[in-house]
């Protein structure tokens, strides 16, 4: 018996040794490259890439739970495949895990625009630009920021902010 428990834990190591995480969220963000950046059109298939990438960030996500940068990439492979309301709930569970991620700020910020919530994507956006000030200087920050204010009806504030943007490096 104790030579069983001894090779299943010696098997229990090797399994961990090959799940290279770094590996996995490498290998599954090459499979999201050909994602795009919109999610697919509804009713359509979700691609045989975009599962490959989940099903690896889903069980990187488990192995490793405190790897946020795996949650984020998760949230947008779910949100890409038409799933708002998973890739919402993931990013809330990275958020609370690590509120400085700007990464899933800024995601939670689009998703909640496109979805009509602008009130929600503009506190999304509030929170990026409070972890990190230099967000200012990202064009993408800068236009979900005159989306959300174009959405709000703020034309002054979005005029201003599409200004500074075209003013970016």
């Amino acid at each position: 018996m104790h030579i069983t428990q001894t090779k299943t834990h010696t098997s229990n190591i090797d399994f961990y040794i090959k799940l290279s995480a770094d590996f996995l969220l490498q290998l599954a963000t090459q499979y999201l490259i050909h994602c795009g950046n919109r999610p697919i059109s509804k009713g359509a298939s979700v691609p045989k890439y975009m599962v490959k990438a989940m099903k690896l960030l889903e069980n990187v996500t488990k192995q490793n739970q405190g790897l946020t940068e795996a949650q984020v990439l998760l949230a947008k492979a779910k949100w890409l495949s038409n799933d708002s309301n998973a890739a919402i709930k993931e990013l809330h569970d990275c958020l609370e895990k690590d509120p400085t991620m700007v990464e899933a700020h800024i995601l939670a910020a689009l998703i909640n625009s496109e979805n009509g919530n602008v009130k929600a994507s503009n506190l999304n956006l509030q929170q990026a630009f409070a972890q990190d000030f230099s967000i200012r200087e990202n064009p993408v920050f800068m236009l979900m920021r005159s989306e959300c204010e174009i959405k709000s009806k703020d034309w002054e504030a979005a005029l201003k902010t599409l200004e500074a943007a075209i003013m970016l490096p």
